[in-house]
């Protein structure tokens, strides 16, 4: 990636973990829903490269929510399970 997420992406991150919107499709493929269920973003996995096709990702150039809630579902970055149910139903 070229730039830094922004802090309201890891936000939304947790938000999709916390509405079960991270679903791993096979070994190295993920698809992450939005929070009002409109759209499915794909997320491939392939060693320590990740891309995705979330507009984040692929026109800013940063890791977009779906990345990052892959990592933390793959546990590269743990979120803290307290305050994971905050973010629930959150229509970003």
């Amino acid at each position: 990636m070229k730039k830094e997420s922004p802090n309201s992406k890891i936000w939304e991150a947790l938000s999709a973990l916390a509405d079960n919107r991270v679903e791993k499709f096979s070994e190295n493929e993920y698809h992450v829903t939005s929070s009002d269920y409109s759209k499915a973003y794909t997320v491939i996995a392939e060693k320590d490269t990740y891309s995705s096709n979330d507009n984040a990702t692929y026109w800013q150039h940063y890791a977009g929510y779906p990345i990052l809630a892959v990592w933390m579902l793959e546990k590269k970055a743990e979120p803290n399970a307290v305050l994971l149910p905050l973010f629930a139903n959150i229509p970003w």
